[in-house]
């Protein structure tokens, strides 16, 4: 589960930068994406949507990973 979890890390760090007011470019960077396109399918696979079509609303994000049944 180390890859999950670095996973979510990545993903809130990006979200705690965009929040902020940064680009999305600059945040992809910070938060240790290989570049935006990467940012924008982990937020489409783990919140659904992109950065930019949440806009400013940022939901509380339960995980829901059933990778090997125990979550």
């Amino acid at each position: 589960m180390p890859k999950h979890a670095a996973r979510v890390a990545r993903f809130e760090h990006s979200r705690a930068l965009l929040s902020s007011g940064l680009p999305l470019t600059q945040a992809s960077a910070l938060a240790g994406f290989s570049d935006q396109s990467h940012l924008n399918r982990e937020w489409r696979s783990m919140a659904g949507m992109t950065p930019r079509e949440l806009g400013d609303d940022f939901p509380i994000i339960q995980d829901s990973y059933e990778g090997d049944g125990t979550g």
